[in-house]
């Protein structure tokens, strides 16, 4: 790691760990090299939203969703049904409606950015809603 000089390996485990050795003579740059690994880790929170408002908050191209992600600093990615049962392991029978369709990610140092995108994000799921109504 170039910020604390520190040596850091990734060993597989399995599928969903890895070993992280991380290791430097000095006790100090090693807790430095720790929590900076540590800050890099990802955060994570998933929500709900219909997937018929997935489109608009997207926008043409990616153009809507774009602009939120690099506001906020984190990654999006909407499911459409297919996705959801496959990621909650479900069989096509089961409804799928209620389960969380929105994951947002970003490393654990901006964590806080995770709610600010979750309000964006319904925000403008509501702003459809509210157009659905009038028309």
């Amino acid at each position: 790691m170039k910020a604390t000089e520190a040596n850091v390996a990734f060993e597989e485990y399995n599928q969903y760990n890895v070993f992280v050795t991380v290791s430097h003579i000095s006790h100090e740059r090693l807790i430095e090299a720790l929590e900076l690994l540590i800050e890099e880790l990802p955060s994570e929170l998933s929500f709900y939203v219909p997937e018929s408002h997935h489109k608009r908050i997207i926008g043409h191209g990616g153009k809507n969703i774009q602009r939120i992600m690099k506001k906020y600093g984190v990654y999006v990615k909407f499911l459409n049904s297919s996705d959801v049962q496959e990621l909650y392991g479900l069989s096509i029978r089961k409804p799928v409606c209620l389960l969380n369709n929105v994951i947002v990610r970003t490393p654990s140092k901006n964590s806080q950015s995770l709610l600010l995108m979750k309000t964006a994000v319904l925000e403008a799921s509501e702003e459809e809603v509210i157009i659905i109504n009038v028309l």
